[in-house]
């Protein structure tokens, strides 16, 4: 089931890509930290692997979807449940939308049990990334259109 949210950033698309995909400072939007390349010497792609901190250990997490200034797509496991963060770019007269479609899917019938709980969690938390997003934009490229 999931969720879907949206926001407009009064900012070029390049702008709020260029903050989306610097990793360095995900950590200020995202929610995780210390997000990094497994190989930081190759460019960001679909496939690539990451590293994050959500609690505990680094937990990977995988870029699924790589188009630039248009989708990002990031995918983690935590147990038996994927955990799918896909964001879509579009200009706009005002702006960038940028739209969040989030989603859990269970291995089995015990973690698919988890995801109702989990949905809802990520539906409260998460929806709050775009406008720390936002924030970061504004504060990295200024506050006006």
């Amino acid at each position: 089931m999931g969720f879907t949210v949206d926001r407009t950033i009064p900012r070029p698309v390049e702008d709020v890509w260029r903050i989306m995909t610097d990793w360095k400072i995900a950590e200020y939007w995202l929610g995780v930290n210390r997000l990094r390349p497994a190989d930081a010497e190759r460019a960001p792609r679909a496939g690539a692997k990451l590293s994050c901190m959500v609690r505990g250990p680094p937990q990977a997490m995988e870029i699924t979807a790589w188009q630039q200034r248009q989708r990002l797509g990031l995918a983690s496991r935590q147990g038996g449940i994927v955990v799918t963060y896909d964001y879509e770019l579009t200009d706009n007269t005002t702006g960038t939308r940028v739209q969040l479609t989030s989603s859990c899917v269970g291995d089995n019938w015990f973690w698919r049990g988890f995801v109702p709980l989990l949905e809802w969690m990520m539906r409260v938390a998460d929806r709050k990334q775009l406008q720390a997003l936002e924030n970061l934009v504004r504060a990295t490229t200024g506050s006006g259109t």
